[in-house]
């Protein structure tokens, strides 16, 4: 009876199992009615995935565009760099990373890398946004309120020395007229922000124009910063100059060696530097002035020859003679010297007669004239300006021309000189 049992269990097993595969494989043999479209190919394994075209016709999607391309099916997102995302675009990171298209440039921290930092900003110096936001939450903002939220409004660079300005307000010093000075300074591309006329002014003078470059312009504004000038010294400011002179020299720039070279240098730095800089820039000198070259010409004879001397007339005009208006320029001032100036250094007691005055009055007049022919160097407006002021007054070798005049005013102002614009304007009757 139990072997009966056991037959017939294996017996109905052996039907469900056959019955239960042919339909298994029915199913895996049955087409697809010919109106419904085959499956996508997404799912099938180790295929790579090509998007359907199009996919809103896939059956039981409903269709998203994709933006871009991220949310396509089967692909995983991951954020690209800028541009990245541009569709049909294959993204290579270029470098440097700075110079990625679409990319805003975020400076290094501010002022970390700036020559003359010696001041520790305070907490949360402006640093990741716009610095003017520190002058907004600084103590001052209501005695400045203009004036800072112009600044913080002109959206300046992060490294513009917001804590150098505070630090001024900080030892108890005002901004002159509210802070004009320090709109202005911003407007002009000042590298830091002016408290007053007489310091804003330090960068614009006509023979010394600090911003373009003037060696001598900086050696005065870093003596203008010096502790010994209690009512304008700034400690950061004035390193920041001597920072910069000390790189030009190091570049080879004569002029900035010469100064660094220079008496004045142990004034504007200390005696043991300017002992330091002539042990390791004043042979040089020397030897490329003594060679002929007219830069270092140039620079012996405005920083290194006595000052009223007949070492300091040769080396400028040998310096000239290589047509250097630079050199024209400072011939004009040391012959002046010889007019106002005696012997023993002091203001001439007794004038010189008419006939020695004429004689250094023209050799001034000449230097004017070839400097301005040369028509190179900071000082070339200047000394087109001077010319043209020559012709139009009469008196001098050159004779009066108002002509020749308008020439001159015209060159000059085209080499940056403002003022020869409004004379010019003035001798057109405008």
């Amino acid at each position: 009876m139990s072997i009966v049992f056991l037959v017939a269990a294996i017996a109905v097993f052996a039907v469900l199992f056959f019955v239960l595969f042919g339909r298994l494989d029915r199913n895996n043999k049955k087409s697809p009615p010919a109106d419904e479209p085959p499956a996508p190919e997404a799912p099938q394994p180790g295929k790579p995935f090509m998007p359907p075209a199009p996919e809103a016709s896939q059956p039981g999607k409903t269709f998203t565009p994709p933006a871009p391309e991220a949310s396509q099916p089967g692909k995983t997102f991951m954020p690209p760099a800028p541009e990245a995302s541009q569709p049909g675009k294959t993204f290579t990171p270029p470098a440097p990373e700075a110079s990625q298209p679409g990319k805003t440039f975020t400076p290094p921290t501010p002022e970390a890398p700036q020559p003359g930092k010696t001041f520790t900003p305070p907490a949360g110096s402006g640093r990741g946004g716009n610095p003017g936001k520190l002058l907004i939450k600084s103590r001052f903002y209501k005695d400045y309120r203009f004036t800072f939220d112009f600044v913080n409004d002109s959206n300046i660079r992060e490294d513009y020395k917001i804590d150098w300005l505070l630090y001024s307000l900080n030892l108890g010093r005002e901004l002159e007229t509210e802070g004009y000075y320090v709109r202005e300074s911003v407007k002009s591309g000042l590298p830091y922000f002016a408290e007053t006329e007489e310091e804003f002014d330090n960068f614009f003078k006509l023979d010394k124009p600090v911003l373009r470059g003037s060696v001598s312009g900086m050696m005065d504004i870093c003596f203008y910063y010096h502790d010994v000038n209690t009512a304008t010294s700034h400690p950061m400011k004035r390193k920041y100059w001597q920072d910069s002179l000390v790189a030009m020299a190091e570049s080879g720039n004569f002029e900035a060696q010469g100064a660094l070279c220079s008496n004045y240098a142990a004034a504007v730095f200390s005696k043991e530097q300017s002992e330091e800089f002539k042990a390791r820039y004043l042979g040089g000198l020397m030897e490329a002035a003594n060679a002929g070259d007219h830069m270092a010409e140039l620079a012996v004879g405005e920083f290194i020859a006595p000052y009223r001397s007949s070492e300091k007339i040769e080396w400028l005009i040998k310096a000239a003679q290589g047509n250097l208006t630079d050199a024209c320029f400072l011939l004009t001032e040391a012959y002046k010297s010889y007019i106002e100036i005696g012997d023993d250094l002091n203001v001439r007691a007794v004038p010189l007669s008419p006939s020695e005055r004429k004689k250094y009055e023209d050799s001034i007049c000449s230097a004017w004239y070839t400097g301005a022919k040369a028509n190179n160097g900071l000082t070339a407006g200047l000394c087109q300006w001077r010319v043209a002021e020559y012709y139009v007054d009469g008196g001098s070798p050159l004779g009066q021309d108002i002509e020749t005049a308008k020439k001159w005013y015209k060159m000059s102002y085209d080499n940056g000189f403002e003022l020869s614009g409004k004379a010019l304007d003035h001798l057109n009757g405008k």
